[in-house]
């Protein structure tokens, strides 16, 4: 706050007005330590430029410069006016008044300003008393408010859950009425929302609001589809959408991770397309790998990896949700298993063992018998294993090439076999990673190439 409050005195002491405004207020009152100081004033970009030595020209257009302070960035934005609104980018023009900028923004506990040299919070639409009722409500009248910015439907309920909050009934009301305008929003803008929703500390009460919205099944409706879809009762007391909720709000509360929660999520998005019925009992043989298959449409789609609130490109988010859904059951299927067995799924799970084993754990606490004992004992085996990263970059001791020469082999799928086998016997322990113990194996296991060629 020191360096914020050098701009505004600097921004004061050349006759200007200057506040800090927006979310680090909300914060500061919530007894919350903000990181960012966004500051607005009554001066152009122009005269702020004027003023400091470093400014970079992030928003000219939009009245937005970042005045940087000892190698600090702070946005400092001239106070505005809505002119004109699209529901996507609004037309704006300058003003000298900060009750009017502070009128056009979304709810009330980010519509107040904060003076750091008096203490004073400028709060005239009631934000503070909001924060009190821990309630989210829209300035003005709320269908206004959505007409104006369609995206503040999604916005309405990333704040009720990172804030674990209680969205007003006249909003909600709004929300449910203007929800069809987030069609007119990019997925892009729409991802970045939903990582909120999920990243917050109440993001199984944000995806529930997603579902009494009706949002839910436009953005995630292989999740949608889970209600309704029955489950064996004898591991079962919830259909597969209750389950996967209950999960997810074990997730909620075990990670902040807001991947690993969305494969909590996800994890049984497989079972409506492999449901079947056997001699009167409902299967859902190789759900885990179609539910694998459908991430691999749903993160491009929904453009999840474009938000800065992940920092994973397209291809490492697919493979990381596809790998904690593929590998979900996994763990109790090797109940009893010793050695090799417990190897290789180490191997296969990789540097996402602790995750993996997270996302089985949630799926467990949701049945009807969490067989926890179980899990426990599974988690034993795999520490009796030793470090998990060794057994995760184990190597095969010979190249492709030894190996050609030894087996007499050109390239194609029979070297192939020859390599995953030797490194499968590898990270069963079967032998050392030496090259005169690979060789052995190989010949015993292979064979040396006919005199005959």
């Amino acid at each position: 706050m020191d360096r914020a409050l050098f701009v505004i005195r600097q921004l004061r002491a050349a006759g200007f007005q200057a506040y800090v405004v927006g979310g680090s207020v909300r914060d500061r009152e919530l007894g919350l330590d903000p990181q960012d100081h966004d500051i607005a004033t009554d001066a152009t970009p122009e005269q702020v430029v004027a003023q400091f030595p470093k400014v970079i020209p992030t928003g000219v257009k939009h009245g937005t410069v970042t005045v940087v302070v000892d190698g600090v960035p702070y946005e400092v934005t001239t106070f505005r006016r809505d002119v004109e609104c699209h529901g996507r980018h609004a037309t704006i023009e300058h003003t000298t008044s900060l009750d009017e900028d502070l009128s056009r923004r979304d709810f009330t506990v980010n519509a107040m300003a904060f003076d750091p040299e008096t203490g004073e919070v400028v709060d005239p639409f009631g934000g503070r008393e909001d924060l009190t009722r821990r309630v989210i409500r829209c300035v003005g009248e709320p269908a206004a408010r959505f007409e104006e910015d369609h995206l503040r439907v999604l916005r309405a309920i990333r704040f009720a859950s990172q804030l674990d909050f209680d969205v007003e009934a006249p909003t909600w009301a709004a929300v449910l009425e203007k929800a069809p305008l987030l069609e007119r929003i990019s997925t892009e803008r729409i991802a970045h929302e939903l990582w909120g929703i999920l990243g917050g500390r109440a993001a199984y009460k944000g995806v529930r609001l997603l579902d009494e919205a009706g949002i839910l099944r436009r953005l995630l409706p292989e999740v949608a589809a889970l209600k309704g879809v029955g489950q064996p009762e004898r591991y079962h007391h919830l259909d597969v959408f209750e389950h996967s909720m209950l999960a997810f709000q074990h997730a909620q509360d075990l990670t902040p991770d807001p991947v690993t929660r969305l494969a909590v999520l996800l994890h049984d998005i497989g079972k409506p397309a492999t449901r079947s019925h056997d001699l009167g009992a409902v299967h859902f043989h190789g759900h885990e790998e179609v539910g694998a298959r459908m991430v691999g449409e749903l993160v491009p789609r929904m453009r999840l990896a474009s938000s800065s609130r992940i920092h994973l490109d397209s291809k490492e988010l697919i493979e990381r949700l596809q790998l904690l859904v593929r590998l979900h059951l996994r763990p109790m299927q090797l109940h009893g298993a010793r050695g090799a067995a417990l190897r290789r799924f180490v191997r296969e799970a990789g540097l996402r063992l602790d995750e993996l084993l997270l996302v089985v754990l949630c799926d467990r606490l949701a049945h009807r018998d969490p067989e926890i004992e179980t899990f426990d004992r599974f988690k034993h085996d795999i520490a009796a294993l030793g470090p998990a990263h060794e057994i995760h970059r184990l190597e095969s001791p010979l190249s492709g090439h030894e190996i050609m020469q030894l087996l007499g082999l050109p390239p194609g799928k029979e070297l192939g076999r020859a390599k995953t086998a030797l490194l499968d016997a590898l990270v069963a322990g079967e032998l050392p990673a030496e090259k005169d113990a690979a060789r052995a194996w190989l010949l015993q296991r292979f064979g040396r190439p006919s005199a005959s060629g």
